[in-house]
């Protein structure tokens, strides 16, 4: 036989190598193991090759189990707990020689890993989410206190957040962990955001901003484990408010500041300055040229007020305010990044003379910031705060300067320089790239046109600046409007109300207001659009629509302070709601005349809610009833077909309709009979499994709900109930590659047969199917490996078909004898190859022969016992045919074979040969058949006559050396065993008679 034949001599030598290597290394490194992955896989592709020597393969097989524990025992929990970016990895090198085994194993080798990384994963989770637990009560305690005293948010805060980064570190890849502290965090969030009075100076918005910043981190880290995003972020709402208390701040203090200067109150004034110094770092990035300009204006308060003071020979008030100008350039000092002084230090005697070089420091620093924009150097950049100051300078000393007859260079400078510095903040508007540089350079201009000298008659700058700006405010708005995706909807906005407040009315040039009517339209059209989208979307966006209609509003009043010719935005979003009801309507009409109602449901819905916001005298109401009607109608015929999405939604179907005007009556019942009728249908003639439980998953739901009639339920329970001898046949007939897809389907029959409606129904669940189609799954799989064996022409292994008898045991255990028909055909099979071997086996010669034919008797013996523990199993309807029988009715057909010619003979019988064959025949008796007795019995017969014929002629003779040799033979014939009788017995009788 193949399965005792010898494979290549280098092949053994290969696996014996590699074998040894093994069992040398019980836990190997991984780069070893490897390489016994890929030297077991050549092994077993060779073998393959040769005809399949399934002691060889069997033995690749064993040693891939004692490679895969030990790939198996590198990983283990202290590894886990390190994390997957630790363990991660080494499990990555590990499945590349798992898939490798894979090739040389029925049983996957990466399924055996995986499944043991994912035991450790849970234990190691489990644990985790024990070890923080205490942490997670400590945090919803701290978030309750401080929600019930507001002064604690700051420092509460702060513990919440030591707790929670304590909890993440303790487990930071636990997904329930993560889950539990997003669920305190999130609402902590906006419980701060919403207790803004709480923490509104400048200090509690640098507290909360830092708390914030570490929220975010957290929650960042958080949503990652969940493989969700954190948004929005909370620091940047943070921010937020901390900006605009910040400008409400500056706007009040700055204020007040020019209030006392104008009353003389000095003192006041500085004051308002200390308190701006809190909220420098939020202010310096926006309004820097108005602090620039306040401190501006305290120095030249402080100047003329030194000035007056030396003037009248004051010299007490000359000193405080020498005092004064120490502390207040310490506190500028403290305003981090504003721009230096340009102007001198308060003088003791500002003369006329000092002015002018005042004068002449302050069109140096100008003209030195007019430089840096001319120069190749990109690191310098004209300072607008130096510049305002500088003018500033000017400003105050001009007056004390001009008292006497200036110099007519100094004046020609002046007019030089302004004009420059003027030509200069034009070109830099047109090169402007950003909102906020349009805006700085307007306040500039603003600014600018505060501290202009009117002797030198020059027009205000920041009324000739509008147009550009309003253009930079448009070219942005229309960038934002042009984006397929990502448009900011509060850019948008914010650019065209800038735009509006540069040129209000019809005050913009030409250019201005040709871009502006472009962009308003553009407008008009991006928001209509998403305007229909939302109205017209599948599911209900309230929040959109109002959102779109108050953009719209502002939109109108764009217009409307710019006089811009056009319907107003509100009133086309009026219009296009009648618009998509008109189009919704005749789209309906058109899908119920072509009979394709299969997905109106959810088209009548959004009517339904387009509708609800029309007034109710609008033709479009009375159409939408008369199309709704008409659905209902076809909707109860007989023939109608509606898809499942139709059931999903025919609760808020029936709600829709009734807006609508109609009377829905029993809509959802009918849609549930229809949907549910045509599950059924097709589960009913489904061929493919997994199909198949989809169908039956989807009736589940049908089957608990109160609405279902009775009888339907019934069909449908009856249905799923004759499906497991349905499941059991399909299994066998298309192998154990449907395995997963028939115990599935088995499971959602299962689940179908236990629904229970509401009614009161009856879904007990009395014998799962699942469980024997699980069964029978591992059944027919080792089927599949007998009949595979069985199937060989050469090298069939008896073993491997002798142990899946055995296993069968256990998989058939639960089947009530299904599956004996497949089961007897591989008996039988398997009794003729045993048969066959034994004939084989017959023709070898002495030694060999003999331990041939053994080696088949312990396998039959095995199979016996097998085939008695299959036939014993409830329900089997097997009958018993020996195996042993098989192998010894081979070798008693060839005994038989030996008798036979020599009692065949008319002379020269042999004796010897003649006894041996029925002393063989004597030892293999009690494993023969009926058959195979009565011939040995048959035979028996013949050699007692011929035994006595033989006999008689003896006699009549007198060869007494004859008789003698029949009396030995007759008594070794007796030897033989129950089958020969006592022919010794009735020689003698014989012989004794004669002797009479």
């Amino acid at each position: 036989m193949g399965c005792c034949g010898s494979t290549d001599k280098d092949t053994a030598e290969r696996l014996a190598a590699v074998e040894q290597e093994i069992k040398a290394s019980r836990t190997p490194e991984v780069e070893d193991a490897a390489r016994f992955a890929k030297e077991l896989r050549v092994v077993f592709d060779t073998v393959a090759e040769k005809g399949g020597d399934m002691r060889m393969i069997a033995k690749v097989e064993d040693l891939s189990d004692s490679v895969v524990r030990g790939l198996i025992n590198r990983i283990d929990l202290q590894l886990v707990q390190k994390g997957s970016a630790e363990y991660q990895p080494i499990v990555d090198r590990i499945m590349v020689v798992a898939t490798d085994l894979d090739a040389v194993r029925a049983t996957k080798a990466t399924k055996l890993v995986d499944a043991h990384l994912q035991r450790l994963v849970e234990q190691q989770t489990s644990a985790q989410e024990k070890q923080v637990d205490p942490l997670l009560k400590k945090l919803q305690a701290v978030r309750e206190k401080v929600r019930g005293d507001a002064k604690l948010l700051i420092p509460g805060t702060k513990e919440m957040l030591d707790v929670a980064e304590q909890a993440h570190a303790a487990a930071p890849e636990a997904k329930p962990v993560a889950k539990g502290l997003l669920e305190q965090l999130v609402p902590h969030s906006v419980f701060v955001l919403e207790s803004e009075a709480a923490w509104c100076s400048a200090q509690g918005c640098e507290a909360v901003i830092k708390h914030a910043e570490r929220t975010d981190l957290l929650a960042g880290k958080l949503v990652a484990v969940l493989g969700a995003v954190w948004e929005p972020a909370i620091t940047p709402q943070v921010e937020s408010v901390r900006q605009r208390r910040g400008r409400e701040a500056c706007a009040q203090l700055v204020a007040q500041a020019e209030r006392h200067i104008e009353a003389d109150e000095g003192g006041e004034a500085y004051g308002c300055l200390q308190q701006l110094l809190p909220w420098w770092p939020v202010l310096k990035s926006s309004h820097s040229l108005e602090i620039v300009g306040l401190f501006s204006k305290m120095q030249s308060y402080a100047n003329q007020a030194f000035l007056a003071a030396a003037n009248a020979g004051n010299t007490e008030t000359a000193e405080e305010i020498r005092g004064f100008a120490v502390q207040f350039d310490s506190l500028r000092a403290q305003f981090e990044g504003l721009p230096p002084s340009a102007g001198r230090a308060l003088g003791e005697v500002l003369e006329s003379g000092e002015a002018k070089i005042q004068v002449a420091k302050a069109l140096d620093t100008v003209e030195k910031e007019l430089a840096k924009t001319t120069d190749d150097d990109d690191s310098t950049n004209l300072s607008l705060g130096n510049a305002i100051q500088a003018l500033e300078s000017l400003k105050v000393a001009w007056p004390v300067a001009s008292k006497e007859e200036p110099p007519e260079s100094l004046v020609e400078r002046i007019k030089k320089t302004m004009a420059a510095l003027e030509s200069w903040t034009f070109e830099a508007m047109q090169g402007a790239a950003s909102a906020e540089q349009v805006q700085s350079l307007m306040q500039f201009a603003q600014e600018y046109d505060r501290r202009r000298i009117e002797e030198f008659k020059s027009e205000p700058l920041r009324p000739r600046l509008t147009s550009e700006a309003a253009m930079k405010y448009l070219k942005r708005a229309e960038s934002e409007l042009l984006k397929s995706e990502g448009m900011k909807p509060q850019v948008l906005l914010e650019s065209l109300k800038a735009a509006a407040e540069a040129v209000p009315g019809e005050s913009g040039s030409a250019e201005a207001r040709s871009l502006m009517l472009r962009v308003m339209t553009l407008t008009n059209e991006r928001l209509l659009k998403a305007y229909a989208e939302a109205i017209s979307a599948q599911a209900e966006n309230e929040k959109k629509e109002i959102m779109l209609m108050k953009f719209a509003e502002s939109a109108d009043e764009v217009r409307q302070s710019c006089v811009i010719p056009g319907t107003a935005l509100v009133e086309e979003m009026s219009q296009k709601r009648v618009e998509v009801a008109d189009e919704l309507i005749e789209a309906i009409r058109d899908q119920i005349t072509a009979g394709q109602l299969s997905s109106l449901g959810q088209d009548i819905c959004i009517l339904s809610r387009v509708c609800k916001k029309l007034p109710t005298d609008a033709p479009q109401q009375k159409n939408a009833k008369a199309v709704a009607s008409r659905y209902m109608d076809s909707l109860s015929s007989l023939d109608a077909q509606v898809d499942e999405s139709t059931l999903q939604s025919a609760a808020e179907l029936q709600e829709a309709l009734k807006t609508l005007g109609c009377d829905p009556g029993d809509l959802k019942a009918k849609i549930l009979e229809k949907v549910s009728r045509q599950v059924l249908g097709r589960a009913r003639t489904e061929k493919d499994l997994e199909a198949l439980g989809r169908h039956l998953d989807a009736l589940v739901k049908p089957c608990q709900d109160e609405s279902l009639a009775a009888d339907l339920y019934e069909e449908i329970q009856s249905f799923a109930n004759s499906l497991e001898d349905t499941l059991l046949t399909r299994l066998l007939e298309e192998g154990r590659a449907q395995g997963a897809a028939a115990v599935n389907a088995a499971e959602a029959a299962d689940r179908l047969r236990a629904a229970k409606t509401a009614s009161g129904a009856s879904g007990a669940l009395k014998t799962p199917f699942a469980e024997r189609v699980a069964g029978a799954q591992k059944a027919v799989g080792l089927l599949e490996e007998a009949n595979a064996e069985l199937a060989k022409t050469a090298g069939m292994n008896p073993k491997a078909v002798v142990n899946v008898l055995k296993e069968l045991a256990g998989a058939l255990a639960g089947l009530n004898g299904f599956y004996d028909e497949a089961l007897r055909a591989v008996l039988e099979r398997f009794r003729e190859k045993l048969a066959e071997a034994a004939g084989k086996a017959l023709q070898a010669e002495g030694e060999m022969r003999d331990k041939k034919l053994a080696a088949l008797a312990a396998l039959a013996k095995d199979a016996d016992s097998a085939q008695q523990a299959l036939a014993s199993l409830p329900g089997s309807s097997l009958e018993l045919q020996s195996f042993a029988g098989a192998v010894s009715g081979a070798r008693s057909a060839q005994s038989l074979e030996q008798v036979e010619l020599e009692l065949g003979k008319e002379s020269g019988m042999n004796p010897k040969l003649l006894l041996q064959g029925f002393q063989e025949l004597g030892r293999l008796w009690p494993t023969l058949d009926e058959s195979l007795q009565e011939r040995c019995r048959e035979n028996c017969s013949k050699v007692r006559a011929r035994m006595g014929e033989s006999l008689d002629e003896a006699l009549s003779s007198g060869n007494a050396a004859k008789q003698k040799a029949l009396l030995s033979f007759a008594k070794e014939f007796d030897a033989c065993g129950e089958m020969s009788g006592a022919l010794e017995a009735e020689l003698q009788s014989k012989l004794d008679a004669a002797a009479v």
